[in-house]
């Protein structure tokens, strides 16, 4: 019997570690980013409870809002009485947020955020990031491979609520400028609702790359589908519930019988969003947006010939469906300008090179980036790299871009002279995962992407890494972290 029972206990202890390594396994695997969308909320009563409770058994990684985050002029009392773990500086009257560090709670304007003929409690209340008109109504914020576009949908907006007003104009750089994966769009008022919608947020959001659009102010669940780009209605955050009108064209799925938020859960190629109902442990609807890229760029590079002519280089190690590269310029605040296209090599699975020279003119710095266009017309931008023509005498090391990453990031750095290059990847204890590249590299700016995928081309898990550059005598490391 003690044999047995001993044999019995060394298997025990085998399972629980082999299941705790699969568990591991699993978890890099298929970890994912997760927030919440909560709209007309700020009701402070039970049912503002209830969601609230809702949102937190999914532990999000951050809340957004679509508007009306108050109806009686108490911010404090109306969001931080229920929100504060997610909202930095502190709400004074209910509590520390659980990152002590930084904000996790993304609101937009809502009508009922116009108090006493000004916006100044919101903007009193909530620290934003502020747009080049230096205020924080509305604004873009980036959080790994996501990227939302805050717009003030409310026509009191001093800066003009359509799309060619000094907001529309800001927010259509903004979008046109991203290199996110994902592009978000939120604001309060609808363009398209089963309740009615405003047709003055009819913004060209498809044309400008949008990959979804989130709103509030009816007081309802819709998802609708105009010309392949979604746009959900999420209204039902606590205040009052209201039916629907006629059915509009374009709407799949409309929901009104209880009061919930949306759930959005990101992955490495999908997005997914989901509308729960409190008390409810299956979804009302869910939609799926999966983005396979076409092009994995691997390199990236800028560098002079002569004093006049820059050469820019970019390889692929896959593509599938790909059109072709539209080389755009940039210099000071004139905006980015087509000068050239590069056809794709369509279909591949090979290591493949491409090339473009420019003559700039009017200028000593300019930027330069892709814009890789796949068959259907989709297309995705890649981080930029700037040339000086009177260059610099000392190398560079730039932080990775994005910061945190999931699941790839792109590392910039420039060199004055040719020299001997090399980018290693280490982990935070010093064991090298991967080269990213070794061997001579000519002059200039350079941009070269890692996967997260160690030598033998395995996915690494999450954590702090390090990337070390070293040209000649020159070296210089940095730390970036991997965020599944």
């Amino acid at each position: 019997m003690i044999r047995g029972q001993a044999i019995l206990s060394f298997r025990k202890i085998y399972l629980t570690v082999l299941i705790t390594i699969v568990v591991q396994i699993f978890h890099f695997s298929f970890a994912q980013t997760v927030f919440a969308v909560i709209g007309d909320f700020g009701s402070n009563d039970g049912h503002e409870t209830a969601v609230a409770n809702l949102v937190d058994s999914w532990n999000p990684d951050f809340v957004i809002t679509v508007g009306d985050n108050t109806y009686n002029n108490d911010y404090s009392l109306d969001v931080g009485k229920y929100y504060h773990q997610y909202i930095y500086p502190h709400d004074p009257k209910y509590g520390q947020p659980s990152d002590p560090s930084s904000n996790l709670f993304w609101p937009v304007i809502g009508n009922h955020d116009y108090i006493n003929g000004n916006f100044e409690d919101y903007t009193d209340y909530f620290v934003l990031p502020q747009n080049a008109n230096n205020n924080e109504r509305y604004y873009t914020k980036r959080i790994g491979d996501i990227e939302f576009f805050a717009i003030n949908s409310d026509p009191h907006e001093p800066d003009g609520y359509t799309s060619t007003s000094t907001q529309g104009q800001w927010i259509h750089q903004q979008i046109l400028a991203s290199t996110a994966k994902w592009k978000i769009v939120l604001f309060h008022h609808p363009a398209y609702s089963s309740a009615g919608g405003f047709s003055y947020m009819r913004w060209p959001f498809k044309d400008w790359g949008v990959d979804a659009v989130i709103s509030g102010h009816r007081h309802n669940y819709e998802r609708i589908l105009i010309n392949n780009l979604v746009y959900f209605v999420d209204g039902l955050g606590g205040d009052s519930r209201v039916g629907f009108g006629s059915t509009i064209s374009g709407s799949v799925h409309r929901y009104w019988a209880d009061y919930g938020a949306m759930k959005v859960t990101e992955t490495t190629t999908t997005l997914k969003f989901e509308f729960f109902a409190v008390g409810s442990n299956s979804s009302e609807d869910d939609y799926t947006i999966e983005k396979l890229l076409p092009v994995e760029l691997t390199m990236f590079n800028a560098h002079l010939i002569g004093n006049s002519t820059v050469h820019l280089n970019w390889s692929t190690a896959t593509e599938v469906n790909n059109y072709g590269f539209d080389i755009e310029r940039s210099s000071g605040n004139s905006g980015w300008q087509k000068i050239g296209f590069v056809a794709g090599s369509g279909n591949s699975n090979s290591h493949k090179d491409y090339s473009f020279a420019d003559t700039p003119l009017g200028g000593t710095s300019f930027s330069y980036r892709l814009k890789q266009t796949d068959v259907d017309g989709s297309f995705e931008y890649y981080d930029p790299v700037t040339v000086n023509l009177t260059l610099s005498g000392k190398p560079q090391l730039l932080q990775n871009s994005p910061n945190p990453f999931n699941p790839s990031t792109s590392i910039k750095f420039y060199i004055p002279a040719t020299s001997d290059v090399s980018i290693k990847i280490y982990d935070i204890l010093g064991r090298e995962v991967t080269t990213l590249i070794n061997e001579q590299t000519t002059a200039g700016y350079h941009i070269i992407y890692w996967n997260g995928k160690d030598s033998r081309g395995e996915e690494v898990s999450s954590g702090i890494y390090l990337y070390r550059l070293t040209a000649g005598s020159f070296s210089q490391t940095k730390k970036m972290n991997l965020l599944k």
